[in-house]
């Protein structure tokens, strides 16, 4: 049985994050081999990995510079049969350690927010509900759009940052969402009016009947539904779906189906809260700042 004296918390070494993928799936995470692809091209030594005295990997956090004082803490996982053994805390503690004095996000679970606080986290933005949906029939009948929706091209940048800004108004996440949206499984779709942007979300693929949808902003409900139903126009009915709501936020009609959720996510900082506008906001993610 583990102790901390037979822990050691190194780099992560490639192949290592198959383990990460097992305990993420262990606890039913919306979390893939997408998410670490999107890590790894934005921040290659991210992934911290606990490693026994056999050097099997029983827990990983990960830690990824988004900002020159600003680090998003995520991937924080222990093995579900060595948990209360000290070994999140001594990952804990090497995460802090290579943050340095910096600004620290994260996504805390409800059983987790209050030692998150104790621990420094005091500015609390955002919380998001994990839900999944199951694609039925009636999803799938024939619609006329009623905007134009395009799928994002190299040409749309200029006018997809402008409107980012107007939810994160003094943070770019230009290099963030290059990374999210270059891998070959997600699709990013844009609501545009002439040369602006109405609203934008993506969507990617899991497995092989699992999507997950993410950063889905729009001007209102009307724009919003139009995403929604342009990202799930080629689901074959039966696909699994899973997204976040931004707490306060209505469920969306089109999404009317889907689970009663008990889980959430709460977004925090330890020194000073990134500005967001909420009112942008409707579906969101808990692994990027």
């Amino acid at each position: 049985m583990a102790t901390t004296d037979d822990i050691t918390v190194r780099q992560c070494k490639p192949g290592e994050e198959n383990y990460l993928m097992e305990f993420a799936k262990a606890q039913s995470w919306d979390y893939s081999m997408y998410d670490y692809r999107c890590y790894m091209r934005f921040a290659p030594d991210f992934l911290l990995v606990a490693i026994d005295k056999t050097g099997t990997p029983v827990g990983f956090g990960g830690l990824s510079l988004h900002a020159p004082n600003l680090y998003y803490l995520g991937n924080f996982i222990v093995r579900d049969d060595l948990r209360n053994k000290g070994i999140g805390r001594k990952l804990w503690q090497a995460m802090i350690a290579k943050a340095g004095d910096n600004n620290i996000a994260l996504d805390g679970a409800p059983a987790m927010v209050n030692w998150y606080k104790k621990n420094g986290f005091q500015f609390q933005s955002f919380k998001v509900w994990f839900h999944n949906i199951t694609v039925t029939d009636e999803m799938k009948l024939t619609h006329t759009f009623k905007y134009d929706i395009q799928r994002l091209s190299e040409g749309h940048w200029p006018a997809l940052m402008e409107y980012d800004r107007l939810v994160y108004p003094n943070f770019n996440r230009e290099r963030i969402l290059r990374a999210w949206f270059a891998d070959e499984l997600v699709e990013v779709f844009l609501v545009m009016k002439g040369e602006s942007v109405l609203g934008y979300g993506s969507i990617h693929k899991q497995s092989d009947n699992v999507y997950a949808v993410r950063n889905v902003y729009a001007d209102n409900e009307d724009v919003l539904e139009e995403i929604l139903r342009k990202m799930f126009d080629k689901l074959p009915t039966g696909t699994v779906a899973r997204f976040m709501l931004i707490d306060g936020k209505p469920m969306p009609q089109y999404l009317k189906s889907a689970d009663e959720s008990a889980d959430s996510a709460q977004r925090l900082f330890n020194k000073q809260m990134i500005e967001t506008n909420v009112e942008r906001m409707w579906l969101g993610t808990a692994h990027i700042i």
